[in-house]
């Protein structure tokens, strides 16, 4: 055969043997390999001998034993039942132990095991129930003692059935749990009866200030409540939030010295007070403030501590140092007012000047002061920004006043107050009608008050609206008729306003009383409804009947239109100069 073919055939050869040969091959080499892993664990003997005949009836009769102990067992209950299936037990054990025993020995034995162990627990059930009676009698009886016995018997009977091969269902980790708090709190009573015995007596030592035997209380108190706490920590007398209350007040007995330090001071700071000696109360009340902020910082458990009490101290403190400065700037505001009163322009500017500095410092200092007076500070702020107009403002205001006929020491403006001076005064001009040579209009009465009071500032006096009866004694009687009719000519076609000063004055020397512009008065004091202000002497938008009876209207003070405005009256009594006034 030639070769070619021959390896033809070869290869066929291999090509169909190949594949099962290798499979087979690593058959053999994993059989060998389990037999391996098989030699290197235990091997069970096989060449145990067989029992005996006699071997057998040995065992038969064993086991015929063990039914009758049974049998016996099952009559019985409590201790008897316990003592027979414990003579079971050591039988069987006898049976297992010999050489003809079975897979089926060994089950009995587990079986007698656990009705032996069901069988204490039921005994270990009676001894919690009867212990527990005996001890709840016990207790209410107040034999504390044989209590205490009772309860550790009852918790140790239910620990063993607990610990036993007994079912489930025998055993209670709950109630042993509760035995053993009732117990820790029978051992913690006493304990507890003495923290409470320490507290009373400390506070009855507080309310007689018996600060040694107060601080000897809570300190017993607390060293029992922290006893409590650690060993008995299960029971309702653990309580953390009663040691740290004990804890504050030994912290406020030893704080009470320097609390009493505090209260000293504060009250020397009163006393200085009363006797109108504020540097020495101020200094009083600065002591005080540190000492309670000493406190707070060393004392942070004490019922002394208080934040409050550090601001009252202060604010007390900055009243007391506050007082005289207060003083001194109204001595300066009544001296600046006296000036002005007098013309003395020059001198009220340098009081001015050196009072509004003051007033300024005074409330970045003292700010917390009950006794800064903010309306001081509004009038001299507001004489500091027109200081350099005083002259201008005193000037173009006082040559337009004229006597109240028969009221020497009122003076009321001719006119109504120019739109000119109501701006240098309130540096504002609400007017609908603009002119220099128009009085002002669209004032509410609200507006009208607050000029009159910067003006007042400004002259050193006091300005004001003109109350109805002055209004009336301005108009006159025998010149009525005359300012009537130059007003209902005027109105006859007006349009709005006129100009000040248009026509003739009257025999008092004012202009425009009747017609023009309607004209805020004061309302009385007595007057029922504060919301509602009263105008008098018409405007141009009125008929001539009204302008007639001069008739007195009343509007919502908060009223502002084009045909309302208003004059004013200055009291020129001569102001006295005035001392300091006692602010106490």
């Amino acid at each position: 055969m030639p070769y070619v073919q021959r390896k033809r055939i070869r290869y066929r050869v291999k090509e169909r043997l190949g594949r099962p040969l290798a499979v087979l091959a690593g058959g053999l080499v994993l059989a060998a390999f389990w037999l391996w892993l098989s030699s290197l664990g235990p091997h069970m003997q096989t060449d145990q001998p067989k029992p005996s005949r006699s071997e057998k009836a040995m065992m038969a009769a064993q086991e015929k034993s063990v039914a009758q102990v049974l049998a016996r067992a099952a009559d019985l209950a409590g201790d008897g039942a316990v003592q027979a299936l414990m003579e079971a037990k050591a039988l069987q054990e006898e049976i297992v132990a010999g050489p003809a025993t079975t897979q089926a020995a060994v089950r009995r034995l587990a079986e007698i095991e656990r009705e032996l162990a069901e069988a204490q627990a039921q005994v270990w059930e009676t001894a919690v129930l009867r212990a527990v009676a005996d001890a709840e009698a016990a207790e209410e009886a107040g034999r504390t003692a044989e209590a205490e016995e009772r309860w550790q018997e009852a918790l140790a009977a239910q620990e063993e059935i607990n610990r036993s091969a007994a079912s489930a269902g025998a055993k209670d980790f709950g109630r042993a749990s509760r035995l053993a708090k009732r117990l820790a709190e029978l051992k913690a009573g006493p304990l507890a009866a003495e923290v409470t015995a320490a507290i009373a007596a400390a506070r009855q030592a507080v309310a007689a200030e018996d600060w040694a035997l107060a601080l000897a209380g809570y300190t017993a108190a607390r060293a029992g409540q922290a006893r409590l706490n650690e060993e008995y920590s299960t029971t309702r007398y653990a309580d953390t939030l009663q040691l740290g209350r004990i804890e504050k007040e030994i912290a406020s007995l030893d704080a009470a010295g320097v609390a009493a330090d505090a209260e000293a001071l504060a009250s020397e700071g009163d006393a200085a007070m009363e006797a109108g000696d504020y540097v020495a109360a101020a200094a009083a009340y600065a002591q005080a403030r540190a000492v309670q902020v000493r406190l707070n910082e060393e004392f942070g458990r004490s019922r002394f501590v208080s934040a409050e009490r550090v601001e009252q101290l202060e604010v007390r403190r900055q009243t007391a140092a506050s007082i005289p400065r207060v003083a001194q700037l109204h001595a300066w505001e009544a001296q600046i007012a006296a000036n002005l009163a007098r013309r003395e322009v020059g001198a009220a500017r340098a009081l001015i000047a050196m009072a509004a500095v003051e007033v300024g410092h005074l409330f970045d200092e003292l700010s917390r002061s009950e006794r800064l007076d903010p309306e001081l500070r509004l009038r001299l702020s507001y004489l500091e920004a027109q200081q350099e107009r005083l002259s201008e403002v005193q000037d173009a205001v006082m040559e337009r006043f004229r006597p109240l006929p028969g009221v020497g020491e009122l003076w009321l403006l001719q006119t109504e107050v120019p739109q000119s001076l109501y701006l240098q005064v309130m540096r504002t001009n609400p007017s609908r009608q603009m002119g220099r040579e128009y009085a002002v209009d669209s004032v509410n009465w609200f507006e009208a008050q607050q000029f009159c009071q910067r003006l007042g500032w400004l002259l050193g006096r006091r300005v004001r609206l003109p109350t109805e009866d002055e209004f009336r004694i301005a108009v006159g009687g025998g010149t009525q008729a005359a300012a009537l009719a130059a007003a209902l000519e005027f109105s006859a076609d007006a349009k709005g306003s006129r100009p000040m000063a248009a026509g003739e004055p009257n025999a008092g020397g004012f202009f425009d009383l009747v017609g023009n512009l309607a004209e805020w008065i004061e309302a009385p004091e007595d007057a029922g409804d504060a919301e509602q202000g009263a105008l008098i002497g018409g405007s141009y938008l009125d008929l001539p009947e009204s302008l007639a009876r001069l008739s007195k209207t009343t509007v919502p003070r908060s009223e502002r239109a084009r045909h309302i405005g208003f004059r004013v009256v200055v009291e020129m009594t001569e102001r006295e100069e005035r001392g300091a006034p006692d602010l106490r």
